[in-house]
């Protein structure tokens, strides 16, 4: 969570700032449009209330999955899994580790190039900017003036 201002819709409880929430979209009441109903995340895949049917089927649903930190990640996906198991076939589930795998090994280098940038007060380094650039698979040959 990005303040401590939001309060989980199912169990009434504050979410703290750091914390892993879920947000439901839902049409709101106060405006022509939508907005996020957030929920702290182990009780949206704990309850069996409010938004059962809305539980996501695979962790490609989750919007900004990939912008998770790995731990949160592998415990979404875990919650996902927990939740869907019933009804997945055995060929779902490969595909699903594997994009759980593929997710999981770009977003923990990805975060290992942000905390190395926050770590440094200065202008990107050269070896970091080609990292970024393999990481999305675009060229990194060449000196410093082609980065």
């Amino acid at each position: 969570a990005k303040s401590d201002r939001s309060t989980c819709v199912i169990s009434k409880k504050s979410i703290t700032k750091g914390s892993l929430r879920i947000g439901v979209m839902v049409r709101s009441k106060l405006f022509d449009g939508i907005q996020p109903e957030w929920c702290l995340a182990s009780t949206f895949f704990a309850g069996k209330k409010k938004h059962k049917k809305r539980k996501p089927a695979s962790i490609t649903e989750i919007g900004g999955f990939e912008d998770l930190r790995p731990k949160d990640q592998e415990k979404v996906a875990s919650w996902v899994e927990e939740a869907n198991d019933d009804d997945e076939e055995e060929t779902e589930k490969t595909e699903e580790t594997n994009v759980r795998k593929d997710l999981s090994k770009q977003s923990k280098h990805l975060w290992e190039i942000q905390d190395l940038t926050i770590q440094s007060k200065h202008a990107l380094k050269p070896k970091v900017i080609k990292s970024i650039l393999e990481a999305n698979h675009l060229s990194s040959k060449g000196g410093t003036p082609d980065l």
